[in-house]
């Protein structure tokens, strides 16, 4: 047999060689697994076409992304750990508020002599073993104001478990006759604070009409100018006031002889009065017992309402001490006291001190 020749290899072993190329071309284009990829295409060769097309990345710039990323992270954790913080610690203070260790163990209350410490706790409306957080001090203030002997009060809490009630009552100065009986007792302000049987000591008793008690109110207003003369007694003139009671403003009259002396004095001479001069008259000659005019007074106008003072003199005896209308009080008690320490009181019916530069007094 003859040997092939060359070309006879070439038609004849086409499948070889195909195989042989592709399996020895790492760089061709064939039909073989490593497809279009180039270097060494197939499954395990190295990098590819869409590989090779990615931007490179600066290893930095990708580790200045990573710790970004990372801090905004850790902002947001934070930020949930503070929420969740708060959220923790008003959740614990409402169960401490509201836990029976802060309810309210005991109320304390001071200055209420005459309204008692009962009454007061149980008009407040607060009891033990309320929540301390609870109790409505307004409210309570409120409550406790309607009690007549209360003048002010003030509430606050005292941790952990107390409640304090201050109480300032008020000051009765005068006691006005009280239909049905007893005396209706009234402060400076004019308001009635309670009902007695007997006057209290250091209490003016105003010789009125009686009275229908209502508690918490202010007291008619024709009391006003008595009530106003009560609270002004001085302490030193207490144990010589018997009551007061109002006048009708007088008018200018004439009476029969009126005498006016002082101590050691004889009818019929001049005399002084508490340093001022003061005519003494014995005849039947008609005189004026009282000024025309009463001061702080324009002529012809008549105060509302004057003031009169029983007195205690001693002796039992008794007097009358015109103050006039309520005003300049403290000259006029100066001025009365000021005859009930200098004059010989024997026979004295009246002492009128309405101008207390000058006062007066009669005997008889």
């Amino acid at each position: 047999m003859t040997a092939p020749t060359d070309d006879d290899q070439i038609e004849g072993s086409g499948a070889p060689m195909a195989e042989e190329l592709h399996d020895g071309d790492p760089g061709g284009t064939g039909t073989g697994r490593g497809g279009r990829g180039g270097g060494g295409g197939g499954d395990g060769g190295g990098p590819g076409e869409d590989d090779a097309t990615q931007p490179l990345i600066d290893p930095r710039i990708r580790a200045r992304r990573i710790e970004v990323r990372r801090h905004a992270g850790r902002r947001r954790l934070r930020r949930f750990e503070l929420i969740g913080a708060a959220l923790g610690v008003v959740l614990l203070g409402i169960l401490v508020l509201h836990s029976p260790l802060l309810d309210v163990d005991r109320v304390e209350v001071v200055g209420a002599a005459q309204s008692g410490r009962a009454l007061v706790v149980q008009t407040s409306g607060v009891r033990p073993g309320a929540r301390m957080v609870g109790v409505p001090l307004g409210t309570v203030a409120k409550r406790i104001r309607t009690l007549p002997w209360v003048a002010r009060v003030t509430v606050r809490r005292s941790w952990p478990g107390t409640v304090r009630i201050a109480i300032t009552e008020r000051v009765p100065v005068a006691a006005v006759p009280a239909t049905g009986g007893g005396f209706v007792l009234v402060d400076a302000a004019g308001w009635e604070a309670g009902v007695v049987l007997a006057v209290p000591p250091r209490i003016a008793r105003l010789d009125v009409d009686p009275i229908p008690p209502h508690l918490n109110t202010q007291a008619p207003a024709r009391l006003d100018g008595l009530v106003e003369v009560a609270a002004s007694v001085p302490s030193e003139a207490w144990d010589r006031v018997a009551s007061l009671r109002a006048v009708a403003p007088p008018l200018p009259v004439t009476t029969p002889a009126t005498t006016t002396v002082a101590a050691g004095s004889s009818p019929g001479s001049p005399t002084t009065v508490a340093g001022q001069d003061a005519t003494s008259t014995t005849t039947g000659a008609p005189t004026s017992s009282v000024p025309t005019t009463v001061a702080g007074t324009p002529t012809g106008a008549a105060p509302a309402v004057e003031v009169d003072v029983v007195l205690r003199l001693p002796g039992g005896a008794s007097a009358t001490a015109h103050l006039g209308p309520p005003d300049q009080l403290a000259r006029k008690w100066l001025a009365l006291l000021t005859v009930l320490d200098q004059v010989d009181l024997r026979g004295v019916s009246t002492i009128d001190v309405r101008v207390p530069a000058s006062p007066a007094i009669i005997r008889g």
